[in-house]
């Protein structure tokens, strides 16, 4: 059957499981820790080179005879130069005469033609900053560091080189007169070491502990879902009614029994089903009160217990069967108690022998666990009201459905009561049923 999903009655469930998140989470932040120790800091190999347009003092001369404008003009020669050193034709040129060498390095030996060319160019970073125009080409050691610095340094400069004729081709102003000067280039350096630290240790812990948490309330929202127990009583109020009278850690007590009794109103026979011990304790309490109430109580009980009654005969049978009542019955504290076994099957052929000992009887109580026989339909029928009695951890949601759906007794029910509730039922002690939309 559906579980009937509350998010407040989820996050009850997995607070009271709280060990199982927490237990996730020290997982978490333990690969976190594991994490953050092992990711040791990456060393790289970098080095970084520039070229650059002189400032405007050195193309004044010129520029004030050929424009109106002349800082705009010097403005635009800079841009037209700085888009010829930072074009991908740049890059690309460099890579053609630099991938013999790049595919030589052994960290690059076996790597595929167009994986090769993506960790060059992945590697190779241009920038504009200022009046310069910036390269670096970083790369890890890798344990190769002699020949990482050999080929950084000569890509950085091969790129200077190339970029330096693009833009002195392609900008005449910068060749006219002393180009040198008024092109400045910076040769390639290597850059001190840099660290990349990633997330950090913190970081790692941090972010392995979300996780941890975040895994573990998905889990316990599958185990939730999994769970087949009476978490809340919503899940089966609809078959067994709208009526919680208890809910207990332990065993069920007689408090119960005044509310179950002015349910009944002016009706004699209480049909008490569900889990097996759970039933027949029920049935026990719920005579006695009954009988201190000064009825004449009888309690019929088809539950594995009654083997103690009468040496375990089947007096049920032998009433319905002909016996007198007084030579099958046995009284226990003022109840007088009628075991029976697999003669309830006679209930409905015998209708006349069962409505004689309602006429003889104040109260008769049938107990009856669910064993999926047909019993609960046959029996539910000759009572006039019905009681669920439910062991929360033996007797499962689709147990009680179907005990239910047996009993095919809607209109009797009065209602249930749970007992042995463990950390995983969530409903409380209270049933409040959903207002239905108008439509």
């Amino acid at each position: 059957m559906k579980k009937d999903f509350s998010f407040k009655h989820y996050i009850i469930y997995a607070l009271r499981y709280w060990i199982v998140i927490a237990v996730f989470a020290i997982l978490g932040l333990g690969g976190g820790l594991l994490y953050g120790i092992m990711a040791d800091d990456t060393e790289y190999v970098k080095y970084k080179g520039g070229i650059g347009v002189g400032g405007f003092g050195l193309f004044a001369e010129e520029l004030y005879g050929k424009s109106d404008n002349p800082s705009n003009l010097y403005n635009t020669i800079k841009s037209v130069a700085f888009a010829e050193m930072r074009s991908e034709w740049v890059g690309n040129d460099v890579y053609k005469d630099m991938e013999n060498d790049w595919r030589a390095l052994t960290v690059n030996m076996r790597l595929s033609d167009s994986r090769a060319r993506e960790k060059f160019f992945a590697a190779l970073k241009v920038w504009v900053s200022g009046d310069y125009v910036y390269v670096t080409f970083e790369q890890p050691k890798n344990g190769y560091a002699a020949e990482q610095n050999a080929i950084s340094e000569k890509i950085v400069n091969k790129y200077i080189e190339v970029a330096y004729t693009r833009a002195i081709l392609n900008e005449p102003m910068l060749n006219d007169g002393n180009t040198d000067t008024k092109i400045k280039r910076i040769s390639a350096q290597q850059v001190l070491s840099v660290d990349e630290t990633g997330i950090g240790f913190l970081g790692a812990c941090l972010i392995g502990s979300v996780i941890g948490l975040a895994v573990g309330f998905a889990v316990l929202l599958c185990v939730y879902y999994a769970d087949k127990r009476v978490n809340s009583y919503g899940d089966i109020a609809p078959f067994t009614g709208s009526n919680l009278y208890d809910v207990s850690k332990g065993d069920l007590n007689n408090r119960v029994c005044p509310r179950i009794d002015g349910d009944m109103g002016d009706n004699k026979s209480l049909f008490i089903v569900g889990s097996e011990d759970a039933c027949r304790r029920l049935g026990v309490l719920y005579g006695e009160y009954a009988a201190n109430a000064g009825n004449k109580t009888l309690r019929i009980d088809f539950t594995c217990n009654t083997s103690e009654v009468r040496g375990g005969v089947d007096a049920f049978g032998d009433y319905v069967l002909g016996k007198n009542i007084d030579e099958c019955v046995e009284n226990i504290f003022g109840v007088d108690v009628l075991c029976g076994k697999c003669s309830w099957a006679y209930a409905v052929k015998y209708a006349g022998r069962i409505k004689q000992l309602f006429g003889d009887y104040d109260r008769v109580i049938i107990c009856a666990p669910y064993r999926g026989d047909g019993s609960l339909g046959v029996l539910g029928g000759v009572s006039d009201k019905a009681v669920f009695a439910i062991d929360q951890s033996s007797m499962r949601m689709p147990d009680v459905v179907e005990a239910a759906l047996e009993v095919k007794c809607e209109g009797k029910t009065l209602g249930a009561v749970l007992e042995r509730a463990g950390k995983s039922y969530v409903g409380g002690n209270l049933y409040v049923p959903r207002c239905e939309e108008e439509e």
